[in-house]
């Protein structure tokens, strides 16, 4: 039976970038401040997993007024204590030498302001890679995308990269883009392509931030609908959803312009621009838990049957991935 939302111990993160924005730590935020039920879940293998990625902080106030036995549990569980002004939050792109001396990460929401012009370097290869995701939701022929790649170097290189880096058969390497595309399969081959509109330009702090931000966004709609007993197609298009639904930030441009050309479900689309169906609800948990929101999130995790505990394992789950995805350049 699930918790009643004011009681609901919702653990959220926030993505914390270090002095030159990328992602260098993550501040965990659980309501309410229960102890025993946050050592219960910092002491599981999922957060042990995730803690040996990346740093994991807790801000001293309330948890510095516990006893200290119970401050030492959190540390031996993973934690490390931070004052208020080691993190300093903007909503714009940090500038060097603007911080305060006493900031050691940067937080907010920074990543999720619109592009600069500095970025329209790489507006050419993301405008690829979403020419060729359309040519793979519209289920073209494996020549044409071919031909795509063939026009994309980069795109060919990261691709065949990709292709030969999972087990193909021993001693087998992959050199034809035909077969690497037949071999990956147009399932994976559309996520792959998802990740990569945001990984394009990764110079850029907050290219980087928004990929980490997008893909545990993505990870965490998956995951949700396979909480709510979904089958596979739903989860695929529950992540692919995650992902579309961050592309006006991506481009700088309307949605509903983004996503004319591309061929996918009236349900996905009623989603994305209206936030209406099943998929719709799961979108508005993913912003609610973006903006740790506890209250909204506990509300609308009760309407679709998901447990506070539950919900707290795929957040792990779900950051543990996207640490994975982004050590592997975009290519998890």
């Amino acid at each position: 039976m699930n918790q009643p939302p004011e009681h609901a111990s919702l653990l959220m993160f926030e993505l914390l970038a270090e002095r030159n924005g990328k992602l260098a730590a993550l501040r965990l935020d659980f309501v309410p401040p229960e102890p025993t039920q946050l050592l219960e879940l910092l002491r599981t293998p999922a957060y042990g997993e995730l803690t040996r990625e990346i740093p994991c902080l807790l801000d001293a106030d309330p948890w510095s007024q516990l006893a200290p036995e119970l401050q030492s549990a959190l540390r031996d569980a993973g934690c490390e204590f931070i004052a208020p002004a080691a993190v300093h939050r903007t909503d714009t792109a940090p500038q060097p030498n603007t911080q305060p001396p006493s900031a050691r990460w940067t937080g907010g929401r920074w990543y999720l302001a619109p592009p600069g012009k500095g970025e329209s370097t790489h507006s050419a290869s993301r405008a690829s890679t979403l020419q060729l995701l359309q040519l793979v939701t519209s289920d073209s022929e494996t020549r044409d995308i071919e031909a795509m790649f063939k026009r994309e170097p980069a795109l060919s290189y990261h691709l065949l990269r990709l292709v030969n880096s999972v087990a193909t058969g021993a001693g087998r390497r992959i050199t034809s883009l035909a077969q690497a595309i037949v071999i990956l399969g147009r399932q994976q081959l559309q996520r792959w392509l998802n990740l990569l509109l945001f990984a394009a330009g990764d110079d850029s702090p907050r290219t980087a931030m928004l990929l980490a931000h997008a893909v545990v966004r993505a990870r965490r709609v998956e995951l949700l609908a396979q909480a709510v007993g979904l089958d596979k197609a739903a989860q695929d298009q529950a992540f692919m959803g995650g992902l579309f639904s961050l592309l006006d930030i991506l481009f700088g441009m309307p949605l509903d312009q983004i996503l004319q050309p591309l061929s996918i479900s009236a349900a996905l689309r009623a989603a994305l621009l209206e936030q209406r169906g099943e998929l719709g609800t799961l979108l508005r948990i993913a912003d609610a838990a973006s903006r740790r929101d506890h209250r909204a999130t506990a509300h609308l995790l009760s309407e679709i049957g998901c447990a506070a505990p539950q919900f707290n394992e795929l957040e792990l789950r779900a950051h543990t991935w996207m640490l994975d995805v982004l050590n592997t350049g975009g290519e998890g």
